[in-house]
């Protein structure tokens, strides 16, 4: 199974060398965050946008990936 995802390491970094895109802000962009999403709607769905916002980033760490296999 370790050679089947050596493999696959090898194979998406060759292809990764191939690509050649660059992102580029169109120039009629406007940006939205989410207390412009918020804002717009009324009732309950304004609640439910207000209360799941993110208001601090975490605490604790992120979790780590455990595999029994390698």
């Amino acid at each position: 199974m370790k050679l089947v995802y050596d493999y696959m390491l090898h194979l998406l970094t060759e292809y990764a060398k191939l690509m050649r895109f660059e992102p580029k802000i169109p120039a009629k962009a406007t940006e939205v965050c989410s207390e412009n999403v918020a804002c717009s709607m009324n009732g309950i769905w304004r609640e439910f946008m207000v209360e799941s916002m993110v208001k601090s980033p975490s605490d604790t760490p992120p979790c780590t990936m455990f595999s029994p296999y390698l």
